[in-house]
């Protein structure tokens, strides 16, 4: 049987894949808190499993917030009542149900392909608003990555045919198809010619073409194995438009056909990078002169030179100690302008009670043993000058 116990679901078979709208007799409507569990006699609502989000839509114009199996019950979650034995319509978000399609249809097709050229198994599936992810046993490279993508888009400009179907007990022992676990009783496959076998419940489109185009938009190494990141059909053509408008954005900002856009931006940060690493002995030099125009003294000094990361700072701090036979402090001004990055130092001594003494007076947070301490402050020039008098 394709059904649960007292529900016939309409969205397992190919055709009734595409059903948006139904009639259907209200069995049962349970309270629960500020919601209602309608469970009906037909449904073409699918609810969340197998890694995919359960149907948008309402029932009698009512929205449906989710859809849950519990109790080998389908049960839809409402914030209305209904009444039991009444007809009611239900409607399904069309849009959001086909995308799905197209993805899961997809995911398929990819987890398909990469089981049959490297025996590799998709240990894990999330589809997620805009994008999939699939988890595989064991670790994947570019080179294998990219002849998946290009096979399995080859297999969508085959148009071949989806079918999703409940073979006999008999047909279910000789058949060969992937699933994550262990499984027994009714068994729904989805078989998409000379691509893949696989357990699975969600609905699917009837012929691969309708998935439009697959794209592994990334992957990184998870666990044993490798993440893939996907999308298809209408998310595919989304990604793609919105990677196209910002290399045309890319190009004209660098001057360069979108094709060159990498070796155009790689000299560019090579250019960068060696005009930073000027600046930064440039304002080696000024510190440098900063200390040189200091005499020593017996009170703590407080000085502050914006523009100086935590690098500048503490080259600053252990130079300038030799000066004073109390504290060297530097402050920065953070370049939000919310507040000052700063470093303190001692000759010897441990300055990590003072840390929390300036975070107490001072606002922000800092921390270090020993002789230096650093971190920020949230207060003006005038009252951080006020503090270290």
């Amino acid at each position: 049987s394709s059904y649960l116990e007292r529900t016939e679901k309409l969205y397992e078979s190919n055709e009734n894949g595409y059903t948006y709208e139904f009639d259907a007799t209200v069995l049962d409507c349970i309270p629960e808190g500020e919601s209602y569990f309608i469970e009906l006699d037909r449904t073409a609502f699918f609810p969340e499993g197998g890694g995919q989000s359960a149907d948008c839509g309402t029932l009698g114009g009512f929205p449906v917030e989710d859809v849950q199996i519990k109790d080998g019950r389908i049960l839809h979650v409402m914030g209305e009542p209904l009444s039991i034995g009444s007809t009611v319509r239900g409607e399904i978000d069309r849009e959001t149900r086909f995308v799905r399609m197209q993805n899961h249809s997809g995911e398929h097709i990819v987890s398909g392909i990469i089981h049959t050229l490297y025996g590799i198994e998709n240990v894990g599936f999330h589809m997620s608003r805009g994008e999939m992810t699939v988890d595989t046993s064991a670790p994947l490279t570019d080179e294998m990555i990219a002849e998946v993508e290009k096979r399995a888009n080859r297999a969508v400009w085959d148009n071949r045919e989806i079918n999703c179907y409940y073979p006999s007990p008999d047909i279910l022992a000789e058949l060969e198809y992937r699933s994550k676990t262990e499984l027994s009783g009714d068994v729904r496959i989805v078989e998409i010619e000379g691509i893949d076998s696989c357990a699975c419940c969600a609905p699917h489109v009837r012929f691969t073409g309708e998935i439009g185009s697959i794209h592994i938009k990334s992957h990184i190494k998870y666990k044993k194995g490798t993440r893939l990141t996907l999308v298809c059909g209408e998310w595919a053509t989304e990604d793609h438009i919105s990677l196209s408008r910002t290399a045309a954005k890319l190009s004209r900002a660098l001057s360069a056909p979108a094709e060159e856009i990498y070796d155009a931006f790689m000299k560019k940060e090579a250019l960068l990078s060696e005009k930073l690493g000027e600046i930064r002995e440039l304002k080696e030099k000024l510190l440098s002169m900063r200390l040189a125009s200091l005499s020593h003294t017996d009170e703590s000094i407080c000085v502050f030179e914006d523009g100086c990361d935590a690098g500048l700072l503490r080259k600053l701090v252990n130079e300038g100690v030799h000066l004073t036979e109390k504290l060297f402090a530097a402050f920065s001004k953070k370049e939000d302008g919310s507040g000052y990055t700063y470093v303190i130092g001692t000759k010897e001594g441990d300055l990590s009670p003072l840390a929390k003494e300036i975070s107490a007076s001072l606002g922000g947070r800092g921390g270090g043993k020993g002789p230096m301490i650093t971190g920020f402050v949230e207060s003006n020039e005038e009252k951080i000058r006020e503090f270290f008098r």
